[in-house]
């Protein structure tokens, strides 16, 4: 239950524990006690090096996938290889087709991949939106400037 008074919060909340106290456990609160526990919260807490670690982790499995990929290319391919090699291709066509692979595979790769975790953000979001702290009033963001 939330209560709205000019008087001072502290005062208010004193008065409330003691008209509230007959019914047991009842806890009362006032805004400068709720304000320490949001602040002090998951949600307050700034996250951007455990971010920049996971975008690092996440590019070092971009190239890891990458290269695992090609590799398997490579020894899927190595009979087709060895047929064109027996029909006259050089060793340059043959390395251009593998190096024209990689670039449409990792473009291709990170077109996805972006698209899919857009999508899961997104779906994120909407989740977990109200699940912390709701959004504070226009009219207190208005009154704070």
């Amino acid at each position: 239950m939330l209560l709205k008074t000019t008087a001072p919060p502290e005062r208010v909340a004193v008065a409330a524990r003691a008209t509230v106290a007959p019914f047991g456990a009842v806890k009362v609160t006032d805004i400068g006690q709720a304000q320490r526990v949001i602040s002090s919260s998951l949600t307050a807490i700034d996250l951007r090096g455990l971010t920049q670690l996971e975008l690092g982790a996440a590019a070092l499995m971009v190239v890891g996938a990458t290269g695992f990929i090609i590799a398997l290319g490579f020894a899927d391919r190595r009979r087709t290889f060895a047929i064109l090699t027996a029909l006259g291709a050089r060793h340059r066509q043959l390395g251009a087709f593998l190096w024209s692979e990689a670039p449409v595979l990792l473009l291709g790769g990170a077109a996805i991949g972006t698209l899919t975790g857009f999508a899961l953000a997104w779906m994120l979001v909407k989740l977990l939106t109200g699940v912390f702290d709701p959004p504070p009033s226009a009219s207190l963001c208005l009154g704070s400037f």
